[in-house]
């Protein structure tokens, strides 16, 4: 049973009823994903001091998914399966969009989904870890 409620499905503006808990995918030949942390969490962008003095964002917001462990089969279940074979793809998520309160808040957003290369991560024979998936660009589905 999933403990958290980090969703995700290919695409944007997919139904919140058609995304998949993260902890419930289960690549062939694997194991079921952890659930990612996601600290230090929801980033406005970046600040820029206004005139007045006020800080503002520009940009979009981002949210990292770190994974303490990845086995290459999920590794590869996100390149393929979410990413349609790149590095980079549009996605819907389910994510916290702030930690910093007593009860959690879930938001659905569209994000692009960055992969970092294999080649620059810490890896083993069966497992990357710690492995950081930014969700960039987020914007409200339509």
């Amino acid at each position: 049973m999933p403990v958290y409620r980090f969703k995700i499905a290919a695409g944007w503006d997919v139904a919140s009823g058609s995304l998949t808990n993260i902890e419930l995918i289960k690549p062939t030949g694997s194991k079921y994903f952890y659930p990612p942390d996601v600290f230090p969490g929801y980033d406005d962008g970046q600040e820029n001091v206004r005139g007045d003095q006020m800080v503002s964002f520009n940009g979009f917001p981002s949210v990292p998914w770190r994974f303490m462990i990845l086995y290459k089969p999920q590794w590869y279940y996100l390149y393929n399966n979410i990413n349609g074979g790149s590095l980079s793809g549009k996605v819907t998520i389910n994510t916290l969009t702030n930690i910093n309160s007593a009860t959690p808040v879930y938001t659905r957003l569209n994000a692009i989904m960055d992969l970092p290369k294999l080649s620059g991560t810490q890896r083993n024979f069966s497992n990357i870890g710690p492995y950081t998936v930014t969700m960039r660009g987020l914007t409200t589905p339509s």
